[in-house]
């Protein structure tokens, strides 16, 4: 059955959605910048490497061994524009729009990446997680997306869940058995994936603006 959440807890999942910024008690300093690309969508970091989603320019990787100085040290090119990423191991996963769907990539020399695999989507790949042996793709109208990893040479779908209302699936985060959506209009969407070829949505919370 699916439920509304209660106010109380929506309140608490909008203070920590809510952007804050720094004041000088807190003392955050900027320890350096790389600004010359356009469109960054997102960003994962593994060791002394930050791996960019960036757009049409695909993977973007950054030695940032030295955070006030760092430095481009390669660019792989992507079948579409790179939405989100996740690392896990020496592998990135990649939400690659339509055409792209999820890529996975060997990152084991961060200067020399290579395309390993794909698995389409039925729609935009917006936002990718991954969890063992499993990559949870945020697709767009399609909803929610479950690719069996176990063979990454040959990524497979075993199960999706769709969303209510044609609402837009535009990213998704996985802790244990239940993966959280931003889902547009409809705000935070809670799906049970613990039976990852029938997941079922349980939850949804109402956020004041798309989400």
């Amino acid at each position: 059955m699916i439920k509304r959440l209660p106010p109380a807890l929506l309140a608490g999942l909008l203070v920590l959605a809510v952007p804050t910024f720094a004041d000088d008690g807190w003392n955050i300093t900027k320890l350096g910048e790389f600004d010359y690309w356009a469109d960054s969508f997102d960003v994962a970091v593994s060791g002394s490497y930050a791996f960019i989603a960036n757009r049409e320019d695909g993977l973007r990787v950054v030695d940032i061994e030295d955070p006030s100085d760092p430095s481009s040290v390669s660019q792989l090119d992507l079948p579409d524009i790179a939405h989100s990423i996740a690392i896990q191991g020496s592998h990135a996963f990649i939400a690659d729009d339509n055409s792209g769907g999820l890529v996975i990539i060997d990152i084991s020399n961060p200067t020399s990446p290579e395309i390993i695999s794909s698995c389409p989507t039925p729609d935009d790949a917006y936002g990718v997680d991954v969890a063992g042996d499993y990559a949870y793709v945020a697709a767009d109208g399609a909803g929610l997306r479950i690719i069996d990893l176990s063979d990454l040479d040959n990524p497979v779908e075993v199960g999706h869940c769709p969303l209510p209302e044609a609402a837009p699936s535009n990213g998704v985060t996985v802790r244990g058995d239940l993966a959280f959506e931003a889902a547009g209009h409809l705000g935070l969407i809670i799906v049970d994936v613990a039976d990852r070829e029938d997941p079922q949505q349980i939850a949804i919370c109402d956020t004041p603006h798309g989400a």
